[in-house]
């Protein structure tokens, strides 16, 4: 049962850094529902695969308690991965640097809430320092953007390498 407390935590956070970010970019409820409905949309395919080929086949991390069940997935997906990509659709007409920069962001607070609230356990056979500087520093980020170019056929945004577009 703490398992799934900690999972309703951890998803409760996402949309809530998602609102956040809408809130700073000023974004009216109309485009912040789109953007849900659609980011759950894609969560739910996006977030299976990668779970299943990037947590599951490659073993690079796996889900305390639950493990890759189907039911899990397709709530995972909709939901914690939906509001993810909800977040990096938002990010994505930044520039490089900035969001790079939410990236570091959004990686220390969701592993902080992980950390306490644990749902997914990273299966590196380095230190946990090490694993959290690559997480933190590179892997959030290339996943950020991998979600960001799921996103772009409904969003209609192209990635802005050197400047913020308005």
């Amino acid at each position: 049962m703490f398992t799934w407390t900690a999972f309703a935590i951890v998803i409760s956070w996402q949309l809530f850094i998602f609102l956040c970010i809408a809130w700073k970019k000023k974004t009216t409820p109309n485009v912040i529902l789109k953007i849900l409905w659609q980011s759950m949309a894609v969560g739910l395919v996006f977030g299976i695969a990668f779970d299943l080929l990037v947590g599951e086949y490659l073993g690079v991390y796996t889900y305390l308690g639950i493990g890759f069940t189907f039911p899990f997935l397709i709530i995972n997906g909709i939901f914690s991965w939906g509001f993810m990509i909800a977040a990096a659709a938002l990010l994505y007409k930044h520039s490089f640097f900035g969001m790079y920069a939410y990236s570091i962001a959004i990686a220390v607070a969701y592993e902080s809430v992980n950390y306490f609230y644990p749902v997914w356990h990273w299966t590196f056979h380095e230190s946990f320092l090490l694993e959290e500087l690559v997480l933190i520093f590179a892997a959030y980020f290339g996943a950020l953007f991998l979600m960001g170019v799921a996103m772009s056929p409904f969003t209609k945004q192209s990635f802005a390498f050197l400047h913020t577009q308005k």
